[in-house]
């Protein structure tokens, strides 16, 4: 009997002190035309190959059947020719920017790095680009999954989307990434709705990135609760900030929009808003349009250059003789059929270097029950603001439509002040970005 008890607590003590799944880690590096796997542990060589795409495939499988596990990518370059699938806490790591993962494949894939269904996900400190004639919709794929980390990743010039989060992912979070040049969207947020695997209306959030070029900055198509933080977009060729289709219950703030080619932030269908604390400077379209909306608070931003006209010009500036005669003018904050927002404390106005906005804010016949009051709106065409609701309040907001505040200097006479109209209109040269973000694939 002492020999059978001492059996079972022997037992019950490696039971109890082993994980279930025991984790794995492996080193993958180029070794002359090799790439070698090592596992870390005692640095033995378990799998070479010449193509990386069957030793990154090699290694993942391991870590899956072991049930999770790092793979650490030394800085170098990684062909890949296929899609490759991380399985539940699995971690790929590099070195950095100097750890570039790229595709080479003729035939088309969906995505690039793909997360199936598995939760505790870790990507990070690499670069995933398209190597020329390469066909891959999405750099990274987050599906169905659950507490994903993408952090510190470059994603570059991929045929939609840079990162693609989606089907009911929950409790994920990209963060200090670098997306450039993706074509549809840098970030492309998808059904991140109800009915998920632990429940509805879970959280993701997307924080601290810089987006570059390409379509779309960040668009949300039907995600819920999701926070966009401190990312800064630069000459997107679409709208910077795009949510639509029931993307309900979002906070924007901390963002720095600059130079895009359309409005900056649009809102469509989508209720629960809270933009604050923003910088929406320098775009050839609207500062802010909010459609077929309720419940929404836009506070403490700053809406700059609204209705930028980019010639294009090398030295950045052309007379302002060189507005087309249809040119439009733009607003700063637009609401079409939108209730119960409140709109206040935000700085509206354009330098004296592009042509004014045609209202601050302007407020249509379908809007109702919105409050408007205490913005500062300067440099406009016809009014501040042209509120058309029934039941908005407008109150103490602050204008000067004339003249930007910029070229008042110390001058009060107006007449005086009029010799400080705009005579140049100052544009930004995307085609030095574009350069910029070619070479970023090297």
């Amino acid at each position: 009997m002492y020999q059978l008890i001492k059996v079972c607590c022997v037992v019950a003590t490696w039971l109890f002190f082993t994980p279930l799944n025991a984790s794995v880690s492996y080193r993958i590096y180029s070794e002359g035309n090799k790439i070698i796997c090592e596992q870390v542990s005692d640095q033995t060589k378990v799998f070479e190959n010449s193509n990386a795409t069957k030793v990154l495939k090699f290694a993942l499988e391991n870590i899956k059947k072991e049930g999770g596990g790092s793979i650490h990518l030394v800085a170098g370059e990684y062909k890949l020719n296929r899609s490759i699938e991380l399985g539940n806490k699995t971690t790929l790591t590099g070195d950095g920017i100097s750890t570039k993962i790229q595709f080479s494949n003729q035939e088309p894939l969906e995505g690039g790095i793909y997360v199936n269904q598995s939760d505790g996900v870790t990507i990070s400190n690499l670069s995933v680009s398209l190597r020329k004639g390469a066909n891959v919709d999405a750099g990274i794929i987050v599906d169905n999954s659950g507490v994903c980390k993408i952090t510190d990743v470059y994603v570059i010039g991929f045929r939609k989307y840079g990162i693609w989060l989606r089907n009911r992912s929950f409790l994920s979070t990209i963060d200090r990434c670098t997306l450039a040049g993706n074509l549809l969207s840098n970030i492309y947020l998808d059904q991140l709705n109800k009915d998920g695997r632990i429940g509805s209306f879970i959280p993701n959030m997307v924080t601290n990135s810089m987006i570059i070029g390409g379509g779309k900055g960040i668009e949300a198509n039907n995600s819920l609760v999701v926070n966009i933080v401190g990312c800064m977009f630069h000459q997107t060729n679409d709208i910077a900030i795009h949510l639509h289709s029931i993307s309900n219950a979002i906070l924007i703030s901390g963002c720095h929009t600059f130079q895009i080619s359309d409005d900056a932030i649009v809102i469509e269908d989508t209720d629960e808003l809270n933009i604050s604390s923003n910088v929406i400077s320098w775009h050839e379209g609207h500062g802010l349009v909010v459609k077929n909306s309720a419940w929404g608070t836009v506070s403490s931003n700053k809406f700059i250059d609204n209705g930028s006209y980019n010639t294009g010009a090398s030295h950045n500036s052309s007379p302002v003789e060189e507005l087309p005669d249809n040119f439009e003018l733009k607003n700063g904050i637009m609401l079409n059929n939108v209730i119960g927002y409140h709109v206040g404390g935000n700085s509206i106005y354009n330098w004296g270097v592009v042509p004014r906005m045609k209202y601050g804010i302007e407020e249509d016949s379908l809007s109702y029950n919105n409050i408007i009051k205490d913005n500062c709106i300067n440099y406009f065409d016809l009014e501040a603001v042209r509120s058309m609701g029934k039941g908005t309040i407008v109150k103490d907001n602050i204008s000067e439509g004339e003249i930007p505040y910029t070229r008042l200097k110390r001058l009060t006479d107006k007449e005086n002040r009029k010799r400080f109209e705009t005579s140049i209109i100052q544009s930004y040269q995307t085609e030095l970005t574009d350069e910029f973000i070619e070479a970023l694939k090297e």
